[in-house]
């Protein structure tokens, strides 16, 4: 059964003083109980399969949902949509050491689906063309991707190796240090870093600016230090919380962002790279069957 507390303010009042005022009928009260036991179900029923569950008529729906306040029943599932999702962000807003091992496993995947949703609002269309545009025209491309952003930079390096790009990987800031400063005009680097505040990295960028390489930064948040220093920024998440969750969130929207960059280099490029791109499935199968 749902918590009530789920069930919005204003439609707990209504029911309250519809029930007091006895202006509920038989068929009413068994759509309200559903209603409440049932919200989230609701929200995704037409008003003829609300009605059939609780064995009542799709006129009774809509007698209630006119003694409600609201004109169509659509509209009554829109406020109930709204407070699902209200209390969803309440209930999701960080993990707690006291969480049940299901709810921990929830809050998880909630984090990670939303994640995923919100890409769509961070990633700027604008700076993916340039991103391209850069990693089109450079000579040689650096990975780079220090602690827990070195598996990210290391998927992204393996999709653009597959496509006959000059690569490399770098998951250390003494080496990514060297190869700054040997850098050149043509050079470029694509770094994962989520909150862009390692000092030892963001003088490593300016050095690199400093010698004509072109800087994609992939981070959290458009505030971050390491936006200093790059050309192109693409972001993971729009604003801080101070969630326990931002590193969790922040992982699994890079891993969308380097297939996002990586799609739209490869529909770019595709002439180029698609005789490759066999070449190197045929290889592997060869690979494959000799061992």
């Amino acid at each position: 059964m749902q918590d009530h507390a789920e069930v919005p303010s204003s439609i707990r009042r209504k029911v309250s003083i519809l029930q007091k005022n006895k202006a509920l009928t038989h068929s009413d009260e068994k759509l309200i109980a559903y209603l409440f036991s049932n919200l989230r179900k609701i929200i995704h029923m037409t008003a003829g399969e609300f009605s059939r569950a609780c064995g009542v008529s799709v006129a009774a729906v809509t007698r209630l949902t006119h003694k409600l306040g609201y004109d169509r029943f659509p509209d009554l599932k829109m406020a109930l949509l709204g407070e699902v999702s209200r209390q969803q962000e309440l209930r999701y807003s960080s993990i707690h050491p006291l969480d049940s091992t299901e709810e921990r496993m929830r809050k998880v995947i909630y984090f990670d689906k939303q994640s995923i949703s919100d890409i769509e609002e961070v990633l700027d269309a604008r700076q993916l063309q340039k991103a391209v545009k850069i990693l089109g025209r450079a000579k040689h491309v650096t990975f780079v991707g220090l602690g827990g952003s070195a598996s990210v930079a290391y998927d992204c390096y393996h999709k653009f190796m597959r496509t006959g790009m000059s690569t490399e990987l770098l998951d250390d800031n003494h080496r990514f240090r060297i190869r700054c400063t040997a850098g050149t005009t043509g050079d470029a680097a694509v770094v994962f870093s989520s909150e862009g505040r390692d000092t030892v990295l963001n003088q490593s960028l300016r050095i690199a600016r400093e010698r004509g390489m072109s800087v994609i930064v992939v981070t959290m948040f458009s505030h971050s230090p390491i936006t200093e220093n790059a050309d192109v920024c693409l972001f993971t998440l729009s604003d801080e919380s101070g969630s326990n969750t931002e590193a969790l969130i922040s992982r699994v929207a890079t891993y969308v962002v380097v297939d996002v960059l990586y799609m739209e280099y490869y529909s770019q490029h595709a002439q180029e790279i698609e005789s490759l791109q066999k070449r190197i499935t045929r290889n592997m199968q060869d690979l494959k069957s000799d061992q």
